[in-house]
């Protein structure tokens, strides 16, 4: 859990995340679970089983996640991208959206004005009350491998998080006095 204001950039791993209090600058997040209550101030950046940001948070740059399970309730300023297995896009997105995913479930808070990018097997749902542009869909050829951006993107973010457990290792010391 981290909680405590956080007035720069976050980079946090563990079997289960959950960010309680406001973040600042970009979070950077790696986890089995991964909630997120708290607006980021900047980008966000997480890799996980299962993804969590609730209406509560909101975050004020882009948006990168890849994971299993992806429910995004909280405001996007930014554009959106995300490869999973089961995405929601339940909230407000000022950016383009950018979808490698089995299924995308748009919810009926859903508000996304800017260009929809959407790689799966089946058609994206749209709920009544959802608000969307027109889908760029592409379906997935069955059998398929993975799409190369979802393997990139969680190979970047782990990498990103063995880096900062190295920081945090080595400079333990100097990181207490901050």
């Amino acid at each position: 859990i981290v909680s405590g204001a956080i007035g720069q950039d976050l980079f946090s791993a563990g079997g289960n995340t959950v960010i309680t209090s406001p973040v600042a600058g970009d979070a950077r997040l790696a986890g089995g679970n991964i909630t997120i209550t708290a607006p980021i101030g900047e980008d966000l950046l997480a890799a996980g089983g299962t993804i969590i940001l609730i209406d509560k948070s909101s975050v004020g740059g882009d948006l990168w996640l890849a994971g299993g399970s992806i429910s995004v309730n909280a405001p996007v300023k930014g554009s959106v991208r995300i490869g999973g297995e089961d995405v929601l896009i339940n909230s407000a997105i000022g950016g383009s959206v950018d979808i490698r995913a089995r299924r995308l479930t748009f919810g009926p808070k859903a508000v996304v004005t800017g260009a929809i990018t959407y790689r799966g097997a089946n058609p994206a749902v749209i709920a009544d009350g959802a608000t969307v542009s027109e889908i760029d869909f592409k379906k997935f050829e069955r059998g398929s491998a993975r799409p190369i951006f979802t393997i990139g993107l969680i190979l970047g973010l782990i990498s990103m998080a063995l880096t900062a457990f190295l920081l945090l290792h080595f400079f333990r010391h100097t990181m207490h006095e901050l």
